[in-house]
């Protein structure tokens, strides 16, 4: 960026070829010669909350799109960066937190759920049972009685792992005859059940349900280009390509050629690289 002119496609090479983790220390690096601001996602995340609540209304699509995809370490620590957000708009309310402004904003069965999750509240899996998955299998990792405990009592609040809560789902089919989904979707209404239905989807078909949320974010008129970017930088090094295939499987369409014909310029070139491609057009 030195002298006259940028080089962009030496930077977002250089930027979107990275790991999350190596962009950061990059911008360590960066950032202690030449003292330009940069976010790490827990902090990315937690602005895009506090834009969410902010002013009128919420944006509960937001909220529930963050939290129904974060495990509890994640989810602390964007609660944390929330109140760096909130330091770095000048707000000095030391009382003020992630917590007390969502429930400022949201109320009812909704907020009981969605707290579930923003308190880290989920059942975790140790380290080692996760790693251990490839060789015994996702069934080493699931309490089957509770699974079937849970079925009985329709335990969809969000409580519990996305692998528990989809063998409650098996379970629950074969006992009542009708899909927890079904259910979720004839018994309940609003904010609430779109999260019940995130949770759950989020469960049995992960990357169907964030490559909903892409095309989502590029249909209609004009591209929600906040929502594009944190899905796919937040995705990128975890199940992207997945979540790409489900995309062309569901639509028809490439993920990559949805982008490209729905943006422009260096955001459009950056993205491509993020899912694999160079686009110099």
């Amino acid at each position: 960026m030195k002298g006259a002119g940028t080089d962009e496609t030496a930077i977002i090479n250089i930027l979107a070829r990275r790991t999350n983790y190596e962009r950061q220390e990059l911008c360590r690096s960066y950032k202690s010669l030449y003292k330009h601001l940069v976010v790490d996602t827990p902090y990315m995340l937690a602005k895009s909350l506090y834009y969410a609540m902010k002013g009128l209304g919420t944006n509960d699509r937001v909220l529930i799109e963050i939290f129904t995809t974060l495990w509890n370490d994640e989810t602390r620590a964007v609660a944390d960066a929330y109140k760096q957000v909130l330091k770095d708009k000048g707000i000095e309310e030391s009382e003020r937190s992630l917590v007390t402004d969502m429930k400022k904003e949201i109320s009812g069965d909704y907020e009981y759920a969605l707290m579930c999750l923003v308190q880290a509240e989920r059942d975790e899996i140790p380290l080692l049972q996760l790693k251990a998955i490839p060789e015994k299998g996702i069934n080493s990792i699931i309490n089957h009685e509770l699974a079937e405990a849970d079925a009985k009592d329709l335990y969809a609040s969000g409580v519990g792992t996305p692998y528990q809560l989809y063998l409650t789902s098996e379970i629950y089919f074969k006992m009542y005859g009708k899909t927890l989904l079904e259910h979720i979707e004839s018994e309940t209404s609003g904010d609430y059940r779109k999260l019940l239905v995130a949770i759950l989807r989020y469960a049995i078909d992960r990357p169907g349900l964030i490559a909903e949320w892409l095309h989502d974010s590029m249909a209609g008129l004009g591209t929600k280009d906040y929502a594009l970017m944190r899905l796919l930088i937040t995705r990128s090094e975890i199940d992207l390509q997945d979540i790409m295939n489900s995309y062309e499987s569901i639509y028809g369409k490439s993920l990559l050629n949805a982008v490209i014909d729905d943006t422009s310029g260096d955001y459009r070139r950056t993205l491509c690289v993020l899912l694999g491609e160079t686009y110099n057009q």
